[in-house]
């Protein structure tokens, strides 16, 4: 019939001289509806096979138009209205036992079901991305068991599409709903259709299923039920959804990656005990969990698997993985199970097809634009609507439009995401250099702009990061250049170590290439103060020094003295004291001639550590109180908080406790509101001590482990060995032999692992004392000899002190009376000129002695 219908259609047509056009406004219907018939890829349904042979003067037929069921259709006895039998819509795509598995989707039905069934509302949209599973979603719910019950009179099932065949589907339902043919023969209009199914459903509980809309007129058009009725209506466009149910929306999720992979994986069968988890997932992430995609590559999988070679099955999934064509083109045919309502049935259906249509229907200017977006990153990363009208430089509308097609996703106030699928699609094309040149600019701009407001440069990192790569691969050196010095504090906060060495190495490349000595040494600078957050103390000093080698070449003296100051306060870390002072000392006088006083501050804070490792708490703690009252006037909070640090340690050991607690109080309250881990970790680690002095070890133990976590936290090197050496005294203190142990064998590793030669000898100093409580005399003579040979090489007066107390315990414990007065005495000594509080311990220990 199709054949013998499509031939003699474009022979009457041809005959009376229509176009398409012409024969389609003379049936009421469209052009495309009727080139589809004469392409034998549809037949004309009831209603206008009955226009057909009115606007032609023919038979059935003598135009092909009679199938062989009809021959019994033409009576004109009414379906039976009391009491209504349940209707089941022959057109509602599958029946239960055929439906695919809606893998992930189970949680998302049950709430569906159950806002259905409460008929709180007359209309419900489904509404999301080509291929999310919105007709799927729609036919599970016909078939849902509590939904039919619900709805006790019957589903009826309407797909739209572009180009709905309105009159013919209208014509489906009244004969459904028992219009006899008579009366619809007198129903030629969609508004005199409407009303008369509105009549004849009545009262009756359905629910009316339209699918795929893409025009508001459309939707309403089929809105036809009576107040125990619900609509539920399915559309990628939210505009459309959000006019038709305003207060039911539901937006189709994607699947995330565990449910994707078990999507896939129920598709490829037997086949996916050949593909890892990591392999399955990073297949759902390559589609962003959208289950048409999804499907499509179960399908082309599970037959490569047939082959019985894996070799072809993992071939496969690389190019799947790698290739975003490959992705994009996969196709299957389309069947009435799973369909969409815009394509004919038959029509072979991909992601790139179905992207397609929604793309060719927005305006080219929209169409550009989309291009030009998809240079940000998919989901789960966003982009600010400024930064979007930047880089597309077009208005506003082109975003609402965007935005109302589906095709660009609201992500929050003010910002938007991408599909990985849209992003795919729209990078087909070749990429857009003005764009790319747009983005750069605006994003190096923004960085200079918001240097110092972390959260907002956080949020878009991905798309910094991304404009900097397109400014390295455009060589727009100057920009570059500018936005890393920019973006360095950032990054510096944020620990994000990995990162800032590939952005720094890019920026020296640019910098070089420009013969820009200025910013070439600001980056040394900058990879100098990373490696010390790092506790890399040895490459920190090497990148200060070649900074400072450029700057003192190009006489940029602000820059030379705080490179001076820096690579000062690294090498006293180090324990190399007289030269770190050399270094400090000129730093500190460049500073002062140029008036600089937050080098100055540091430069004298530097220089107090310095006195103090050196055995001279007073100078100390002068240059600690000058270097506060320089960070106070300045407002250098960051510098206080570390100079209240160095003066409640000085003040807890000369055991002034409420003086030290109410130091580490005011810094800790100063980091704290500077977010500055690395200083609360510090200061909790030292009021961790302070507790242990005063013997309050649960508090010592709950500051200390507070203080360990954050040092972990932020990876810094020096505060995580500091801590563990002060979780191990603790230990030991409370007997905990075996956990002492353990905490102060990662304390030393790490200081081993930094070269940091104070850590390094005060550790092995703590753990010379556990093997005197352990009893391990040899052990522990040999410990405390080690560390007072290196306590004398780095002339530290307080580890010599320490170390010769041990020595006299040791020979105490062996018997050796006056070889351990000896050490104790010459300890004793050291601590009364260093002023510490450990002298009191000493004292008592000789006279129980003598």
């Amino acid at each position: 019939m199709i054949k013998k219908a499509r031939t003699s259609l474009i022979e009457e047509r041809k005959r009376q001289r229509w176009s398409q056009q012409e024969l389609a406004d003379r049936l009421g219907t469209t052009r495309h509806n009727v080139s589809r018939w004469e392409a034998g890829m549809t037949t004309p349904g009831p209603y206008f096979r009955a226009r057909l042979c009115e606007v032609f003067g023919k038979l059935p037929q003598e135009l092909g138009l009679l199938g062989d069921t009809e021959a019994g259709a033409v009576n004109d006895l009414p379906l039976k209205s009391a009491p209504h039998p349940h209707l089941s819509d022959p057109a509602l795509p599958l029946s239960p036992e055929q439906l695919p598995t809606l893998i992930g989707r189970q949680t998302f039905v049950h709430q569906l079901v159950q806002e259905l069934c409460r008929c709180r509302h007359n209309a419900f949209a489904l509404t999301g991305l080509p291929g999310i599973g919105k007709t799927a979603l729609a036919v599970a719910l016909a078939h849902h068991p509590q939904v039919r019950q619900q709805f006790q009179d019957g589903i009826l099932w309407v797909g739209l599409g572009q180009y709905p065949e309105v009159l013919e589907s209208m014509y489906r339902w009244g004969t459904l709903l028992g219009i006899t043919p008579t009366e619809a023969g007198q129903l030629t209009t969609p508004d005199a259709w409407a009303r008369r199914l509105y009549q004849q459903i009545g009262q009756r509980r359905m629910l009316l299923i339209l699918d795929d809309a893409w025009d508001l007129s459309d939707a309403v058009t089929f809105q036809i039920g009576g107040t125990n009725c619900v609509h539920l209506l399915t559309t990628r466009i939210p505009v459309l959804a959000h006019t038709f149910a305003p207060e039911q929306v539901f937006h189709v999720p994607e699947l995330n990656e565990e449910e994707g992979a078990m999507l896939l994986g129920h598709i490829v069968s037997q086949a996916s005990q050949q593909l890892s988890a990591s392999q399955m997932r990073a297949l759902v992430h390559s589609v962003g969990g959208l289950p048409l995609a999804l499907v499509l590559m179960g399908g082309y999988l599970y037959v490569q698997a047939q082959s019985g070679q894996p070799r072809r099955l993992q071939r496969a999934c690389e190019q799947l993985q790698q290739n975003v064509e490959r992705r994009l083109h996969l196709n299957r045919p389309q069947t009435l199970g799973q369909y969409i309502s815009s394509l004919p049935i038959g029509t072979s259906l991909s992601l790139q097809v179905a992207i397609d249509i929604s793309v060719h229907r927005i305006p080219v200017d929209a169409q550009r634009a989309l291009h030009a977006l998809s240079l940000f990153s998919p989901k789960p990363y966003s982009f600010s609507e400024e930064a979007a009208l930047a880089v597309c430089n077009m208005g506003i509308d082109v975003l609402d439009l965007l935005a109302d097609s589906g095709l660009l996703g609201t992500h929050q106030s003010g910002r938007y995401h991408l599909h990985q699928t849209i992003v795919d699609y729209a990078q087909l094309q070749p990429p857009d250099p003005e764009a790319k040149m747009r983005l750069v600019t605006f994003f190096v701009e923004f960085v200079c702009e918001h240097s110092d407001e972390h959260e907002l440069l956080e949020q878009d990192l991905h798309t910094i990061l991304t404009a900097f790569a397109f400014a390295r691969e455009g060589q727009l050196f100057p920009a570059l250049v500018r936005g890393s010095l920019a973006f360095m504090p950032f990054l510096s906060t944020l620990r994000l170590f990995d990162l800032a060495d590939r952005l720094l190495t890019w920026a020296q490349e640019a910098a070089t290439a420009l013969a820009d000595w200025e910013s070439l040494a600001h980056m040394w600078r900058h990879r100098g103060h990373m490696a010390e957050l790092r506790s890399d103390l040895a490459q920190a000093e090497y990148a200060y020094l070649t900074g400072l080698a450029i700057a003192r070449e190009r006489e940029l003296t602000q820059l030379t003295a705080a490179l001076f100051v820096l690579a000062g306060g690294v090498i006293v870390d180090q324990g190399d004291y007289l030269r770190a002072e050399t270094y400090l000392q000129e730093g500190l006088a460049m500073a002062t001639t140029l008036d600089e006083q937050e080098q100055r501050s540091i430069a004298l804070k530097n220089l107090g550590e310095i006195a103090d490792n050196l055995g001279d708490p007073r100078r100390a703690q002068t240059l600690y109180l000058e270097s506060l009252a320089i960070a106070r006037q300045q407002e250098n909070w960051k510098v206080a908080g570390a100079l209240l640090q160095d003066l409640g340690s000085q003040a807890a050991q000369r055991g002034e406790y409420e003086q030290a607690e109410a130091y580490y109080q005011e810094g800790l309250t100063y980091a704290e509101h500077l977010m500055d881990l690395q200083r609360q970790s510090a200061i909790l680690m030292n009021q961790g001590l302070l507790a242990s002095y005063r013997r309050e070890y649960e508090r010592a133990l709950t500051l200390s482990l507070q203080s360990l976590s954050l040092a972990r936290k932020i990876r810094n090197g020096v505060r995580i060995s500091s801590v563990l050496q002060n979780l191990g005294i603790i230990e030991r203190c409370l007997g905990h032999y075996a956990q002492a142990e353990a905490y102060l064998k990662e304390s030393l590793d790490v200081a081993h692992a930094m070269g940091h030669r104070w850590l390094i000898c005060e550790t092995t100093g703590e753990w010379g004392t556990l093997y005197v409580y352990q009893q391990k005399l040899d052990a522990a003579w040999e410990t405390f000899q080690q560390m007072l040979k290196d306590a004398m090489s780095m002339r530290a007066p307080l580890l010599q002190a320490q170390a010769l107390f041990g020595l006299a315990q040791v020979e105490d414990q062996r018997g050796r009376g006056q070889q351990a007065l000896q050490y104790a005495r010459e300890s004793q000594t050291l601590f009364r000129e260093l002023e510490h509080q450990q002298v009191e311990q000493i004292e008592q220990w000789l006279a129980e002695r003598l």
